[in-house]
């Protein structure tokens, strides 16, 4: 690893003079989804070298701002989280069948998207009900989806609600 880079996405609220407003506090913005006009990056380093190997770790403190980010002129990356490539949760040829068990053992209800595909959810003696790409899985409830993996490449499978995505309630799926 040549560099390590951090960059935090900020979003900040301007007054109509181009000053800081006061008004809006940083610490309820990050837990009450207050939005600022201005969205601004801090960099721990703004340069790299041609060839250089980067760990570039995004920060974003506001989970309720999506942050659209472009990144180009690389040609290779990994996806991680905390640092550690993130586990594949299933390596399928392409057209293969699979289930998929999910337990929500918390207290909340949680959005679950793959993307790449469509899914068939099931009942409770595994017929096939409604075929979808999310699917709500709600506290204390088990979710089996079943999908024919027919699109080649590695595919996201995540929690919807951002704040939980980066705690970690994201894996990926690879077809080949």
């Amino acid at each position: 690893m040549d560099q390590d880079i951090t960059a935090i996405l900020f979003d900040i609220r301007l007054d109509d003079t181009g000053q800081f407003d006061m008004e809006f506090d940083r610490a309820d913005f990050i837990t009450a989804g207050r939005l600022g006009n201005l969205m601004t990056t801090f960099l721990s380093s703004e340069q790299a070298r041609l060839g250089d190997h980067i760990r570039l770790r995004l920060i974003n403190p506001t989970p309720d701002r999506i942050f659209e980010i472009r990144i180009d002129g690389l040609t290779g990356f990994c996806v991680a989280y905390d640092g550690m490539p993130l586990p594949e949760l299933i390596s399928a040829r392409r057209d293969e069948a699979v289930q998929v068990r999910m337990v929500n053992d918390t207290a909340f209800p949680h959005g679950i998207h793959l993307h790449g595909h469509h899914f068939w959810e099931t009942d409770q003696n595994g017929a096939r009900t409604h075929l979808r790409d999310t699917t709500l899985v709600a506290p204390g409830e088990t979710m089996t989806i079943v999908c024919v993996l027919d699109n080649p490449g590695a595919w996201m499978l995540h929690c919807h609600m951002l704040s939980h995505q980066a705690d970690g309630m994201a894996t990926w799926m690879q077809v080949s």
